[in-house]
Formats: structure tokens, C-alpha cells, sequence
């Protein structure tokens, strides 16, 4: 009879994992060092993560998962412009509260994401951003353009910024908010939308 995954043993793991990735980075880091820290034998390790990208990769889903749970109340607010405004900034805030991960993935390890092993909370994520758009399309309060290419564009201009702010070693990315805001709003919003 197969073992059930222990959720707190996993949350251990991934939790010891971001420990051992920033303080030996993702290169250097072994699964030896991750379940020595999570207190568990290696074998047991290799139960819930076949390897390191693999659990590296569930760090980022996880992530992603939070800021999917932080982004969902806000794409129910009624007014389009507040929804967009508050999606932008609680999404930027959010990123740069863990700029160490994704900087351990996105710029040291060089982690390459393949297409058939995409995070399942990114696409969860683009799927839900892209739902909430498409409803607002169709009551005219944003122009009308493929949702899911949408919202995968929003997505992809928010995380240039964070990424751009971990490359210059910046914590604050104010400056690039009015600009980020203002074209995302112009992109979107018709002259006097109804919401």
C-alpha cells in the first residue's frame, strides 16, 4: 500500500529548501543539506521530490499559490479601474516580499521551465486573472482582446519590474508604478467605462 504524503513534513521541506537555496544558493545546495535541515533521512526526501529542480519548482508554485490567494478578492472589487490599480500594486508588493526565491530561480540557478512542466499556480493564476478580464470585457468597462494572452502579457510586465528591480538591487520600484499603471490603464480602459 503506497505511503500518504505528510502535508506538514512537506511544508518542512520546502520551508527548509528556500533556507538551504539562500544561503548556499541553488548550484551548491544538495538534497543531503535540505532533508538534514528538514530533520528527515535523504530517502525520505526523494519521496515527496524526485529532485532538486523539482522541488525548486514547487517553491515557485507555492509563491505563486500565495499571491493567487492575495490577487482573488481583488479581481471581485466592482470598479474596474480600483480592480486593476490594486491587482498591479498588491501583485508588486507581494513579489518583492519574495524577491529571494525568485531571484534564486530566476536569476542564479538559470532554471529553465519547460512548457509541459509549468507551474500549475502560474497557469491557475493566468487562468483566474484571465476570467475575471474577460468578464469585465463583456460588460465594455475594458477594451476586448484575448483574455488569456492578456492576462499572461499583465503577468509578464508586472514580473519584468520586479525582475528589473532585483537585478539594480532595489527594494523600492515606485518609480516604475505611475508609468506600469498608467499604460496598463490606457491599454485597457475606454474613455469613460461604466464600472
Amino acid at each position: 500500500m503506497a505511503r500518504t504524503a505528510d502535508p506538514h513534513r512537506r511544508e518542512a521541506i520546502l520551508r527548509a529548501a528556500r533556507e538551504i537555496f539562500m544561503e548556499q544558493g541553488y548550484t551548491k545546495a544538495r538534497m543531503l543539506d535540505i532533508a538534514a535541515r528538514a530533520e528527515m533521512a535523504t530517502g525520505t526526501l526523494y519521496l515527496y521530490f524526485d529532485s532538486k529542480q523539482t522541488l525548486a519548482m514547487a517553491l515557485a508554485d507555492s509563491v505563486l499559490e500565495g499571491l493567487t490567494e492575495v490577487i482573488l478578492p481583488i479581481l471581485a472589487l466592482e470598479s474596474t479601474p480600483t480592480m486593476i490599480r490594486a491587482c498591479v500594486q498588491t501583485a508588486i508588493r507581494f513579489s518583492l516580499q519574495h524577491t529571494d526565491l525568485f531571484r534564486l530561480l530566476g536569476l542564479e540557478a538559470g532554471l529553465s521551465i519547460e512548457v509541459e512542466h509549468q507551474q500549475p499556480a502560474r497557469l491557475r493564476l493566468h487562468a483566474l486573472l484571465a476570467e475575471a478580464l474577460a468578464q469585465r470585457m463583456q460588460q465594455g468597462t475594458i477594451y476586448t482582446y484575448q483574455p488569456l494572452a492578456l492576462a499572461e502579457i499583465l503577468a509578464g510586465l508586472i514580473e519584468w519590474v520586479v525582475t528589473m528591480a532585483m537585478i539594480r538591487g532595489e527594494s523600492d520600484v515606485s518609480h516604475y508604478e505611475p508609468t506600469l499603471l498608467q499604460f496598463i490603464e490606457q491599454a485597457l480602459l475606454p474613455p469613460n467605462p461604466t464600472h
